[in-house]
């Protein structure tokens, strides 16, 4: 039997014109590739591309995270995507909490 399991995305912002989305999982997801999207009608668009990076001193569980600029208008929602080509086999794909920017 195989047990696979979602990395925590957490997206945060924007804060100064930056995003951070922090990713929490039983590894370090460091130079992994997620997805800033936005919703557009009842459907995900992309917005841009961003790079994981390895965090350090955040407690006993592997964190890795990303700070990118991204120009979306007000009023719109987001939400990151860590797609399953990154995770791989041993996850399944990864979605952060949806903000409203």
């Amino acid at each position: 039997m195989t047990v696979r399991v979602h990395p925590h995305l957490e997206l945060l912002g924007p804060q100064g014109g930056l995003f951070e989305l922090r990713v929490a999982a039983g590894r370090f997801f460091d130079r992994a590739g997620a997805i800033l999207e936005r919703r557009s009608g009842n459907r995900w668009v992309r917005v841009r591309a961003f790079t994981l990076h390895r965090s350090s001193g955040m407690g006993q569980v592997p964190w890795t995270h990303a700070r990118f600029r991204a120009t979306v208008k007000r009023g719109t929602f987001v939400r990151a995507v860590l797609p399953q080509s990154q995770t791989g086999r041993c996850y399944l794909p990864g979605i952060s909490n949806i903000v409203r920017v």
